[in-house]
């Protein structure tokens, strides 16, 4: 039976899948739709929409979760000033949602009703549908004695349904809830419901209609594989630190395990960028960023990076993130430069998760996530009073590394004379965060056995992040 010649009366009622929610979707076009091309298309919209606990027409989609309750409300924008009966179904995915209950009780079209005929009711797929599905069909006539027309109304509500969330919708994607034409029926084997009005006994299509969507849980972000990042979020390209806050995080992303990283930090009037090549100490020892994963393979080329825009203020201080926290059972090295010798204002940071031949430790892979997971490696601290700048094994003060240092260093350790700098950081030249007569063995190695040279700040003043014994007199101005 044609659409076209249904009145209401004879309707039964059928759902349908369709291919586009959310957004306005033509259904009726005059040149394929309309007998002998007279218009038989209205501008009265078909809609279905969400609604809240208190009642609310809410939008075309919301997110659920298994086993959550979704409310529905079916409205139409009547423009048309003598609609006598309408017909639709609307549909779902049987595997995802369960219908509970559909009903037009307080229903703003009742009004109108008088003396007529109406039928609301879950309705069935056909032997053809692709997909398991039900809905609902909603058919009425409003009189067969009167001359009852809908009120000309936006919004007027014609039918209520509830749902629940019968399995989970999949990350990033949607269940659908649309009208379909003659495709479901109120019963089985019924006549399956057709999408129209009623005007003047003849049935006439909503030219648009509007579906609506089930939302899945957002889709997990593309995560990066390596980078360095201010902040804690991916998704942030630039950082704005609020004037007042004296704290900015750096974090990795590694998708491997990480042993240890390299990076430079150059502040340009307070906007600062990850930089490769550009500050260091000195022209051929310009930092580089690096992430050196667990296989010892370095990564260079295929870093994410963000920027931040901090406060007028300065950074005076570098300290370990909760990824780079000292571990008692195990030797790392962390080291810091707040003023690099070379390539302008900024700093660098070095770090070896585990010096031992074990290599226990490292910075665990950060995986895959909502948001993307991370390692906080940094905390920058904006302002207050910076970390006076020291150089390590200048026990006299003269700029210069001798005899005399190692000397001074074994007298301050047995009381010997009168120190001249209370900074025992200086003093610390192996750097194992105690004093002993090792350190002036390890200085004395340095100037006449070709042993390594002590960490830096060495021969340059600097910060001293290599050692956690405190000064309170440093030996640099």
């Amino acid at each position: 039976m044609s659409k076209y010649l249904i009145s209401t009366l004879l309707l039964a009622f059928a759902l349908s899948t369709g291919l586009f929610a959310q957004q306005p979707r033509q259904f009726c076009d005059v040149a394929n739709d309309c007998p002998d091309g007279v218009n038989c298309c209205s501008d009265d919209l078909l809609k279905v929409r969400f609604q809240n606990e208190a009642g609310d027409i809410l939008g075309h989609e919301m997110e659920a979760n298994v086993g959550e309750t979704v409310k529905l409300v079916v409205t139409m924008d009547v423009t048309t000033v003598n609609i006598q009966g309408f017909s639709y179904a609307i549909k779902h995915d049987d595997n995802f949602l369960t219908i509970v209950d559909v009903v037009d009780t307080d229903a703003e079209y009742l009004a109108a009703f008088d003396q007529g005929f109406k039928i609301l009711g879950s309705a069935f797929g056909g032997p053809d549908a692709d997909i398991p599905d039900q809905g609902f069909g909603h058919g009425v006539a409003l009189s067969f004695v009167l001359p009852k027309v809908l009120p000309v109304k936006n919004d007027l509500t014609l039918a209520f349904a509830t749902y629940t969330v019968a399995s989970a919708i999949p990350e990033g994607s949607s269940t659908q809830l649309l009208f379909v034409d003659e495709e479901l029926a109120t019963f089985m084997g019924g006549q399956a419901v057709a999408l129209n009005y009623t005007v003047e006994g003849n049935s006439i299509l909503p030219n648009t209609i509007i579906d609506a969507a089930v939302l899945g849980p957002p889709a997990a972000a593309e995560c990066p594989k390596y980078g360095f990042f201010f902040g804690s979020d991916t998704l942030v390209n630039n950082v704005v630190v609020p004037d007042g806050v004296n704290t900015l995080s750096v974090h990795t992303r590694n998708e491997l395990a990480a042993s240890a990283f390299e990076l430079a930090v150059r502040n340009n009037n307070n906007n600062l960028s990850f930089v490769s090549d550009q500050i260091g100490d000195n022209v051929d020892n310009l930092r580089e960023l690096i992430i050196t994963d667990e296989n010892a393979m370095s990564h260079t080329d295929d870093l994410t990076l963000n920027t931040a825009t901090i406060p007028d203020t300065p950074i005076t201080n570098i300290t370990r993130g909760t990824a780079t926290s000292e571990d008692s059972s195990v030797t790392d090295f962390f080291a810091f430069q707040l003023n690099p010798l070379e390539g302008g204002s900024g700093f660098f940071v070095g770090y070896i998760a585990d010096l031992t031949p074990d290599q226990l430790k490292v910075l665990p892979a950060t995986g895959a996530g909502n948001p993307c997971p991370l390692n906080e490696i940094l905390v920058i601290t904006l302002g207050g009073d910076p970390t006076p700048p020291t150089m390590a094994g200048d026990a006299d003060g003269n700029s210069r590394i001798n005899v005399t240092d190692a000397v001074l260093i074994v007298r301050r350790l047995f009381g010997i004379g009168q120190e001249l700098f209370d900074c025992e950081s200086i003093y610390d030249i192996n750097r194992n965060n105690q004093l002993g007569i090792d350190d002036a063995m390890f200085l004395l190695n340095w100037l006449f056995r070709r042993g390594p040279k002590p960490e830096e700040p060495f021969f340059n003043c600097g910060v001293d992040a290599g050692t956690t014994l405190g000064c309170n007199q440093p030996n640099c101005s």
